[in-house]
Parts: structure tokens; C-alpha cells; sequence
């Protein structure tokens, strides 16, 4: 789908994280849209928008990714709902999300015990919980290895049950393709 930009827009190139300015007339390819943000075809170059971005910068609204069911899930969906929200977050350049894709080492749900120093509202889940992932990229001088940290931290946050996300990335053990999930490997072509 082709656009124009119509006020400057901050982007970044892939794969190197290089920060861009599009500016107004440009004319951009979108490409489909994965996870929290967008990837263009821009003068022969790919590049990363986020939602909101597009939403200011462009000819016409584009329509934000909506995370249904994010609704209070109980102490034993809460891990699973946290992956869900991690298979939204993609890598620009692969067209597979990055639990799929093995990145992602480890997953630890903890309670959080935070201070307040007045009452709490009454749609304020009671119990609140703080979410570590452990990942990976799949080289690491990734160039867009901080937005897509960005683009986990986003989507875990989302959860109304969370109050904080931590993102450890590391590179011990080494990204391989037999990280990948079958799914993965056959979206790909790689089976």
C-alpha cells in the first residue's frame, strides 16, 4: 500500500537502527503490518515506523494494532498471557514474531510489591506483578536489537495486572535456527 507523507515522520533503517526524518512528500511503501510498529519500503531502503507515527505522518490514519483480551487474567494464565503479548513484537526484517523465532530465553512472572501513598482506585487489580524476559537477537550487532527490546517491554506492559517489565538481553547461549519453532522454520521455508 503506497503513501505520502504529509509532516515529518521519525523512522529508523533496517537492519542498522540508523535514526531517518521522512519528509513531507515522500512517497512510502507499507509493508503488512506486524506487532507494534510498521515496516516501510522507502527509496529502496527498509525502515521502521511506529503506529503512532504513522498515524500523525501520513495521507491517511492508519489503524493501530489492537491487543484484545487484555482483561484481569488469574495467577496461572498470567505467564501465558505474557507470551501472547511477546508473539506481538516482531523482528522488521523476518516476518516471524520473536518467540517463534527462539529469541526469547525465559520468561519469569514474580509478584510486585509496590508503595502507595494514598488509596488505590477500584478497577486497580489487587495484585500486582512485575515480568523479566531473557532474550536474544539473532546477531548481536542487530541494529534494531533496542526497538524491539522497546517493542517487548511495550507489549508486556499492556497487561493491566503488570506494574513492571524488565528485558535482560543476552547473547550466551548464541542464536541458531534450531531455536526456532516448527511453525517458524516451515513459515519460512526452512523444513
Amino acid at each position: 500500500m503506497r503513501r505520502t507523507v504529509n509532516q515529518p515522520v521519525d523512522a529508523v533503517l533496517i537492519p542498522d537502527g540508523t535514526p531517518i526524518t521522512l519528509q513531507v512528500g515522500t512517497i512510502i511503501e507499507v509493508l503488512p503490518a506486524r506487532g507494534h510498529s510498521l515496516t516501510l519500503m522507502v527509496g529502496g531502503n527498509m525502515a521502521r515506523i511506529s503506529i503512532e507515527g504513522a498515524m500523525a505522518g501520513w495521507d491517511e490514519p492508519a489503524k493501530p494494532i489492537e491487543n484484545p483480551g487484555l482483561t484481569m487474567p488469574d495467577g496461572t494464565e498470567l505467564k501465558e498471557r505474557v507470551i501472547a503479548q511477546i508473539k506481538t513484537c516482531f523482528d522488521p526484517e523476518i516476518s516471524v514474531n520473536i518467540y517463534d523465532l527462539g529469541l526469547i530465553y525465559d520468561v519469569m512472572v514474580m509478584p510486585f510489591e509496590a508503595e502507595t501513598d494514598g488509596p488505590v482506585a477500584d478497577d486497580t487489580p489487587k495484585t500486582m506483578h512485575q515480568v523479566h524476559v531473557v532474550m536474544t537477537l539473532t546477531a548481536p550487532g542487530c541494529g534494531m536489537g533496542p526497538f524491539i527490546v522497546e517493542d517487548v517491554k511495550s507489549a508486556v506492559s499492556q497487561l493491566p495486572c503488570v506494574a513492571q517489565v524488565e528485558v535482560e538481553l543476552v547473547f550466551d547461549p548464541p542464536w541458531t535456527q534450531e531455536q526456532m519453532s516448527e511453525a517458524a522454520k516451515l513459515e519460512l521455508g526452512l523444513l
